[in-house]
């Protein structure tokens, strides 16, 4: 074909090299050395497998065994060792392609692990989220039904101190028996009756009702602080109301309209608690600080007599009453749940 076209181009073959048409700054780029640019490569170093110029010889490869001319050591190379080096070549060139190939399975690998992992945290932080959304919402059910049943308990607390039950109770044959409830609109702390009549105590105020639950009359009052109206008692003829003021530590005497007629303390009188009149006027005051038993003239003016519980072993004393028959003072304690008997001689 090259003869077809170019009849008069003069060919060379391989051992015609040096006449092959290279331009000059082509052949002088490849015959120099880039290390030492005036000079031209003209040896071989068969140690280092590597051309180089006669600077490089004197300064690296003095101590190499083997150096030739270019042109000699082109005629020394056979073709089989040019075979061996095309398949040594070959050989590596494989080698990194299979490289290459592993490397990119291992990059697709390295991507489909990535993108599953992403994929498992945020199907985790889904279940996490769900968890905690069930949790909210029964936490929130379990705070509302508590606040509602802790404001309803609240409200029944508030109206129970706010209000009192009396309760009615008959005896049947020696068996006690509840009656008829009336529902007060303060509190009920003590009360006593004559005939039809009741009288009951709120902590700051003094009473009056019928049978029937109706009030008639606010007798007496003192609201500037509670326990001042604590408890009472009524004299057998109706004339006198004595009302214990736990605050002060004091006996009132007070007219069946209220008023008051006489306000009695005494040393021995601390922290008083309930009072009784017995069938003789005797005027019997439990005083749970001194652990004692007093007795007061019907006139609520001055102390008869004293009667100490702690030489019995009994204290705090809270209700008394006087058992004319059996002449006996039977008292309620509020250091145990028992009632004690004493005998009176």
């Amino acid at each position: 074909m090259h003869k077809q076209l170019y009849k008069k181009h003069t060919t060379y073959g391989r051992s015609d090299i040096k006449y092959w048409p290279v331009a000059k700054p082509t052949q002088d780029l490849i015959e120099k050395c880039e290390l030492h640019t005036e000079e031209k490569l003209k040896l071989y170093c068969e140690d280092h497998e590597q051309i180089c110029c006669n600077t490089c010889v004197s300064l690296n490869h003095r101590q190499c065994t083997t150096v030739y001319l270019i042109q000699d050591a082109v005629k020394t190379q056979s073709f089989a060792d040019l075979h061996q080096l095309f398949a040594e070549i070959n050989t590596i060139l494989q080698q990194f392609t299979q490289l290459l190939k592993s490397g990119e399975a291992n990059l697709t690998s390295m991507h489909e692990s990535y993108k599953k992992s992403a994929q498992d945290i945020y199907n985790f932080r889904q279940k996490i989220n769900t968890a905690l959304d069930e949790l909210e919402t029964m936490t929130t059910t379990n705070l509302d039904v508590a606040m509602i049943t802790l404001e309803s308990d609240l409200k029944t607390g508030i109206d129970n101190c706010n209000t009192g039950v009396l309760q009615f109770v008959t005896v049947d044959k020696g068996i006690l028996v509840k009656d008829k409830t009336l529902l007060l609109k303060h509190p009920c702390i003590s009360i006593c009756h004559r005939h039809s009549e009741l009288y009951i105590t709120s902590r700051t105020a003094l009473y009056k009702y019928d049978l029937r639950g109706k009030q008639l009359k606010r007798l007496y009052e003192e609201s500037s602080s509670l326990n001042s109206v604590f408890t009472c008692a009524i004299s057998n003829n109706g004339d006198k109301i004595f009302v214990i003021n736990r605050k002060d530590n004091k006996l009132l005497t007070l007219a069946n309209d209220g008023t008051v007629l006489f306000e009695f303390s005494d040393p021995a009188l601390k922290c008083p608690w309930g009072v009784h009149v017995t069938s003789a006027e005797q005027v019997l005051v439990c005083c749970q600080g001194t652990n004692t038993i007093m007795q007061v003239h019907r006139d609520g003016k001055r102390k008869i007599a004293t009667m100490s519980l702690e030489a019995d072993g009994f204290k705090a004393p809270l209700s008394v009453f006087y058992n004319m028959k059996s002449a006996s003072v039977v008292v309620g304690l509020g250091s145990s749940p028992s009632i004690v008997v004493l005998k009176v001689t």
